[in-house]
Parts: structure tokens; C-alpha cells; sequence
């Protein structure tokens, strides 16, 4: 139970090109067996060697997959500005699937809250998350983060709930995770909610707070819990 989900962000003058380098094709089915994979990617992934990009060229930099189905991405690729192609991103959230085709490929089929699907062919190689162009070719390779233990993951409930360590924000630093904010931007308009930093035992979490509800994030956008409030806070369990 992740406490709601956000629309799309684009930055760039148009989303236009990244949309039509879908891979929109209906040929896969849910993979079963993968759902229950060992070694199906879940959890925080980040890219590796970022810098090694030509400009406008799709690939993802940060993607949380949860195992309540849910997933963060944020993307970068072509967006076309007046006539000429230059470099944009989207931030989004939405429901994923595990899926393959009769040839065996695998798939990470993504739906975001608009309702707008397609999937990107992957492989877990080694250590690695690699995910592959139209065209056959590696497009871009990601690196699995270490998840938090369970005592810091206590922690933060406890501090929270404590109402100590929280301090609000009122404008967006780099040094901020993009989720956050994402968040904020899709429910500001909808609800009384803020985006706070709770410091648990000298490290920095990031939470949207509002409307009875919260969702805390670590830097390197990680979703670490979410909750519903009610007579106790209800929190969400085994996001990862």
C-alpha cells in the first residue's frame, strides 16, 4: 500500500520524442515464474558511469522497484525544442510487471497513472541491471544499492512518530532527491503537503507529509516507508 501515486513531470519543451522511442509492442505476458526469481531486479538501482552518455541519449538513472509493484524511475533522453533535439527528462511513478515473449526475452512492462504502457527488455548480467535499445544493443547498465537494515528502518518509523528530528523545506536543492519533489509537485495542488528532512541518528531522510499520509525517501530516492495515518500510523510493508 503505497500511499497514492504521481503523474508524469517533464522537463524540456516536449516529451514528444521520448514517447514515440517506446517500446509500445503487445507481444508479452506476465512472466510467473519471474515474479518469484531470486534474482528478478527489486529494490533501489542507479546508472552506471552516467558521463559516458552523448547528449539526448535514452537511459535511466535512478529506478526503485518495490515489491508492492510500484516504481520510481527517472529518465533521461531526446525532447524536441523548437524544431531541434536537445536533452530532457521524466520523473514518474507508477505499477510495474515482470514479462517475457515466445522467444524467451524478459521485460519490465511499466504503466504510469495516465494509463500509458510499455516495457524495456532487460537482462540481469553479473551484478548488473542492463537494459537493451530497440535495436538490439546494451542501451545502459545499472548498479543494485545496498538496502537499509531493519533497525534503521525501525529507526525511522520511531523517529518519525516521535514528531522530533523533522525540519520543512520550502524550495528544492540539488542535493535533494528528485522523488520527493516529484511527489510534492503531483499532490500540491490536491492537499495541504510539504516536504520535510527527518534526521535519523545523523542521516538525512526526505519526507512528503500531508493529508494524513507520508512517505519518507533517502537521498538516492529510495522509497524506505510510507503510512497511512489512522488511529496508529499503518505503515506499509516489504517495499523492498
Amino acid at each position: 500500500m503505497v500511499v497514492a501515486a504521481a503523474l508524469s513531470v517533464f522537463v524540456g519543451c516536449a516529451s514528444d520524442s521520448m514517447d514515440e522511442a517506446r517500446d509500445t509492442a503487445s507481444d508479452d505476458v506476465v512472466d510467473d515464474e519471474a515474479k518469484t526469481d531470486a534474482a528478478r531486479p527489486v529494490g533501489i538501482y542507479e546508472l552506471i558511469d552516467p558521463l559516458s552518455f552523448e547528449e539526448g541519449w535514452p537511459r535511466m538513472e535512478h529506478l526503485d522497484l518495490r515489491r508492492d509493484d510500484t516504481f520510481y524511475i527517472y529518465e533521461i533522453g531526446p525532447v524536441l525544442d523548437e524544431g531541434n533535439f536537445s536533452e530532457g527528462y521524466n520523473s514518474y511513478f507508477g505499477t510495474y510487471t515482470y514479462n517475457k515473449d515466445r522467444y524467451g526475452n524478459r521485460y519490465l512492462r511499466v504503466t504510469n497513472e495516465r494509463g500509458n504502457s510499455w516495457r524495456y527488455k532487460y537482462k540481469v548480467v553479473n551484478d548488473e541491471l542492463q537494459f537493451f535499445y530497440r535495436n538490439g544493443e546494451v542501451g545502459w547498465r545499472m548498479r543494485h544499492l545496498a538496502d537499509p537494515s531493519a533497525a534503521h528502518l525501525a529507526r525511522i518509523r520511531e523517529v518519525f512518530e516521535a514528531g522530533t528530528n523533522r525540519r520543512k523545506v520550502s524550495d528544492r536543492a540539488s542535493i535533494h532527491p528528485d522523488a520527493v519533489w516529484s511527489r510534492y509537485y503531483d499532490v500540491q495542488d490536491i492537499g495541504d503537503y510539504g516536504v520535510y528532512t527527518l534526521n535519523v541518528d545523523g542521516t538525512v531522510h526526505y519526507m512528503l507529509l500531508g493529508q494524513g499520509k507520508v512517505e519518507i525517501y533517502a537521498k538516492n530516492n529510495q522509497l524506505l516507508a510510507a503510512a497511512l495515518d489512522g488511529d496508529t500510523w499503518e505503515w506499509t510493508e516489504d517495499l523492498f
